[in-house]
């Protein structure tokens, strides 16, 4: 008996094509994505020492800090439009990238509902509010620490603050992944549209990482960069007399919309996402493969499918 083995030819999936239609940040250099982007044209630098005021230290502390060594880092620009909200930065800085984001989409005024989705990452949570509360809890008893702010210390909370300010009725995730969340979070977002799940979908991710435990445990790893005398140039990653690296926070937060969705609202996008992946790389926990065999798989997977 001959067996003969008949190839199966399937149809590609009938995706939907993405677009981003809006763009929101605030960074070291800007409130918003504009002011960003002219000081990065023209070659300016966030990084500056930071001050025990920035830090919301004591004096006394602050000259520990001094003493030890120039504290550098890159706070956000004060975002002149919806400002302090919460009092817990990652989840403002969230609000205010949102917030252009859906302008610049021409979303703002148009209820959004459930097909409207929010993929907002974090890799730390409000680490503000947790210092805070940690501080409460060491002179207070614990049934005492309860607070109105004591759910913005999760990882969740700036998506969640997103989707109740602006009514995103559809899918809410956060995805956690370390340096790499805000590009895990705008996959997940697309994946949203393409597979039929949303029309639209606010994606991206805020951090505000400039606490006195984060830097301090930074700073212990021996992994922070030195000023040398000039903090703005202290960061300096190709360079053979690299230190460090610099700590910052800012936010930022695209509009991803389906092409069709988009041609509806006679909105020109900026750009189309094509493709995007995610792969693990088992050669170690920090160490990735010398050869590099892994993320030459995924690049080529990737460009494969674009």
């Amino acid at each position: 008996m001959q067996t003969r083995i008949v190839p199966v030819h399937r149809e590609a999936p009938n995706y939907r094509r993405v677009v981003v239609t809006g763009i929101g940040m605030v960074t070291p250099l800007g409130s918003d994505r504009e002011s960003s982007w002219r000081r990065l044209c023209a070659g300016d630098r966030g990084a500056r020492p930071l001050t025990a005021v920035e830090l919301r230290l004591p004096a006394t502390a602050g000259e520990c800090v001094s003493a030890a060594g120039d504290l550098i880092g890159a706070p956000a620009a004060k975002s002149p439009g919806l400002g302090e909200c919460t009092g817990e930065p990652v989840v403002d800085l969230a609000l205010a990238a949102a917030d252009e984001a859906l302008g610049d989409a021409g979303l703002r005024t148009e209820r959004l509902g459930p097909t409207t989705g929010c993929v907002i990452g974090t890799s730390k949570g409000g680490l503000r509010t947790f210092a805070a509360l940690a501080a409460r809890a060491s002179l207070h008893p614990p049934s005492s620490i309860l607070h109105p702010l004591f759910s913005s210390w999760w990882p969740n909370a700036p998506a969640l603050s997103v989707a109740r300010r602006f009514g995103i009725e559809g899918p809410l995730l956060c995805p956690v992944a370390a340096c790499a969340t805000g590009l895990v979070a705008l996959i997940r977002g697309w994946e949203l549209i393409r597979d039929g799940a949303c029309d639209v979908v606010l994606a991206g991710a805020s951090d505000a990482s400039l606490v006195p435990a984060v830097l301090g445990s930074f700073r212990r790893l021996g992994v922070l960069a030195r000023s040398d005398g000039d903090a703005a140039a202290a960061c300096r990653p190709f360079d053979r007399r690299r230190s460090g690296f610099v700590v910052g926070e800012g936010a930022a937060v695209l509009v991803l919309e389906a092409l069709d969705h988009a041609r509806r609202r006679g909105v020109t996008p900026y750009a189309e996402w094509l493709w995007g992946a995610t792969a693990a790389d088992v050669a170690g926990l920090t160490t990735p493969d010398p050869q590099g065999r892994g993320m030459t798989r995924l690049i080529s997977d990737t460009l494969r499918r674009t």
